[in-house]
């Protein structure tokens, strides 16, 4: 692959809470290359909306504080920078659709205006121009009657439209990575698909690579070229889309793809994994997972285990990943 647009180094990031000093991220390495999409999957609280709000310089310090790492882009180290540049970067190179757009629009505003804002924010051009391109980017969102909808405020569209209006502001600077954390929440099927079908589109013509945080295997599935399994903020599985689901290494990746429904095969009742998540405060001393392992051994209630590459392009924590692939014949 080309040179890594986004490199995340041994990123760790802490809260302090009432009980004490919740570890969310421990010790994370990723890396997005230039028009890929790398999903990042896991169940609530595993991480992953926290690391991309690092990325983002976004993290709200205090309670939440980035304990170290690094987080390279483009050459640059995101967490070395002051204030000023890293505005700079944020939302003209790096741009990101949250996870609730009526709550990430300002209802006060018109639409028009919000989209106008990111651009005069970074880039000087007349306010004809700008208006312009504010159509155009309505537009190329599939919004229909854009003229329109510029005037109109959040509360005056659906909740798709919505969606789509924070895609266009997210593109308004044309970035070279947009972060999308959940970006089909609260959204019903048909319009699920239609944004899904949009970030492709966007990426094919675009070429922006995209950071997709998302819970749903069946999106990843359909929209990535790597993904990342997170669990208790650490990575423990790794590996491209095709790799991860025919060659499953890792028990909880296993129990996420065997809790999904499926529609060839016969009917039989969907399995869940047993147990809940840690609590951040209160992490097991060996693997993190083990409490919920069908697998677990004495060493696994021990000493942690290291994410270590398997096979070529594959990355698992796990203690007998390369037993489980044997059993399995794979």
């Amino acid at each position: 692959m080309s040179d890594k647009l986004l490199e995340v180094k041994q990123l760790r990031i802490s809260f302090q809470t009432e009980t004490g000093t919740a570890n969310v991220v421990n010790g994370i390495d990723l890396t997005v290359y230039p028009k890929e999409t790398l999903g990042i999957v896991g169940e609530s609280g595993c991480g992953k909306s926290v690391t991309s709000l690092a990325i983002m310089g976004l993290i709200p310090t205090p309670p939440g504080k980035v304990q170290e790492g690094e987080i390279w882009f483009n050459g640059c180290n995101l967490l070395a920078q002051k204030k000023g540049a890293l505005r700079k970067i944020r939302g003209n190179e790096i741009s990101m659709i949250f996870q609730e757009p009526m709550s990430s629009l300002d209802p006060a505003f018109t639409i028009g205006s919000q989209i106008t804002e990111a651009i005069t924010f970074h880039e000087k051009a007349s306010a004809a121009e700008v208006k312009s391109r504010s159509i155009e980017l309505l537009r190329l969102v599939g919004i229909p009657n854009p003229e329109q909808r510029y005037k109109e405020y959040p509360h005056q569209i659906s909740g798709g439209m919505r969606q789509r209006v924070m895609i266009a502001i997210a593109l308004a600077c044309t970035p070279k990575l947009l972060i999308a954390d959940e970006p089909t929440t609260a959204l019903d099927v048909t319009v699920q698909a239609q944004i899904l079908e949009l970030m492709n589109d966007i990426r094919e013509r675009l070429h922006t690579a995209i950071l997709l945080i998302t819970h749903d295997l069946g999106v990843v599935a359909e929209m990535c070229d790597r993904v990342v399994v997170m669990y208790a903020g650490e990575i423990v599985e790794e590996a491209t889309t095709e790799l991860l689901f025919d060659r499953t290494a890792h028990p909880y990746t296993e129990g996420l793809l065997n809790s999904m429904p499926k529609l060839d095969g016969p009917k039989t009742r969907l399995t869940s994994i047993e147990g809940n998540v840690p609590s951040p405060t209160e992490m097991p001393t060996g693997c993190r997972f083990c409490p919920r392992c069908s697998y677990a051994t004495e060493i696994c209630w021990e000493a942690s285990p290291q994410l270590v590459e398997i096979e070529v392009g594959h990355k698992v924590r796990c203690w007998y990943a390369k037993d489980i692939l044997q059993q399995k014949g794979r």
